[in-house]
C-alpha cells in the first residue's frame, strides 16, 4: 500500500471503526498509518471537485490555510492543474463560515466550485489570470451578490481577483500551485475586514506538501516552512 498522503508513512492493514481524515465520516475501514490517519473510500476515489466539496461541507476548521493544505494533501493533488483553481474560493468560505462569518456554507461552497471548475490549465501564462486568484474574486462575489448591473459589488469581485493576481505576479517565479492558493487566501484575509466588517484569526500560511512539486521555489517561496520559521 501507498504511503499516508497526510503524513508520509506507511499506510497498514487495520480493520476497525475509523474516522475519514478528509471529509470525517465515520466506518468500518480496512486500513490506517501510525498515526491514525485513514481515507474513505469516496474520497479516495473522488474527483477533485468532489472532494472538494465533501472536505468543504463537512468540516469544523475555522483556519483557511490549514483547509487548503488538507485538501491539497489528496493524492489527486498531487500534480499541477486546473484542480488548484477550485481550492482557494471554497476554502475561505468554509473556514470563514465556520468561524461565523457566513451563513448557509453548503450553497456558497457548491455556487464557487461551479463557477470556477471550468477555467483551463496554463491560464497563468496563457491569459494572465490564475484559477487560484479567481477564487478570490469568487469569494468576494458571492458574499456580495455581485452582477455586471451593481457597481460596488462588482467592483468589490474585481478587486479581490486583482489582489490576489498582483501578489502572485511580484511574489514572481515559475508556477506553483500550491503558492498561489495560499496567496490567493491571504489576500482575501487581508482585505475582508475592511470590506466586510469582519477580522479573521491570525492564521500562518505555511506549505505543508512541497515535496510534490519538483520545481519547488523553496527558498523563495513565502510559504516554505523554513521561510516561515525564520519569521
Amino acid at each position: 500500500m501507498r504511503n499516508c498522503s497526510l503524513c508520509d508513512l506507511p499506510i497498514e492493514v487495520k480493520p476497525g471503526l475509523r474516522t475519514c481524515s478528509y471529509c470525517g465520516i465515520t466506518e468500518d475501514g480496512d486500513h490506517a498509518c501510525a498515526n491514525g490517519h485513514y481515507t474513505c473510500q469516496t474520497c479516495r476515489t473522488a474527483l477533485p471537485s468532489e472532494l472538494v466539496a465533501r472536505v468543504c461541507l463537512n468540516t469544523a476548521e475555522t483556519d483557511p490555510y490549514r483547509l487548503a493544505n488538507l485538501i491539497m494533501s489528496h493524492p489527486v493533488f498531487n500534480q499541477m492543474g486546473p484542480q488548484f483553481h477550485i481550492v482557494a474560493g471554497p476554502a475561505a468560505l468554509a473556514a470563514l463560515a465556520n468561524g461565523g462569518f457566513a451563513a448557509d456554507k453548503q450553497t456558497l461552497i457548491s455556487s464557487a466550485i461551479e463557477r470556477l471548475k471550468d477555467i483551463p490549465a496554463l491560464s497563468c501564462s496563457s491569459r494572465g489570470i490564475c484559477g487560484a486568484a479567481a477564487g478570490a474574486g469568487v469569494f468576494a462575489s458571492l458574499l456580495n451578490n455581485a452582477g455586471p448591473l451593481r457597481a460596488k459589488e462588482r467592483s468589490l469581485a474585481l478587486k479581490y481577483s486583482a489582489s490576489a493576481l498582483r501578489v502572485i505576479a511580484e511574489q514572481g517565479g515559475i508556477r506553483c500551485c500550491r503558492q498561489s492558493v495560499l496567496a490567493s487566501i491571504e489576500t482575501i484575509l487581508q482585505n475582508i475586514k475592511a470590506d466586510f466588517g469582519f477580522t479573521p484569526g491570525k492564521f500562518d500560511p505555511v506549505c505543508l506538501h512541497p515535496q510534490h512539486n519538483p520545481e519547488c521555489k523553496k527558498g523563495d517561496c513565502p510559504y516554505y516552512a523554513e521561510n516561515r520559521t525564520a519569521d
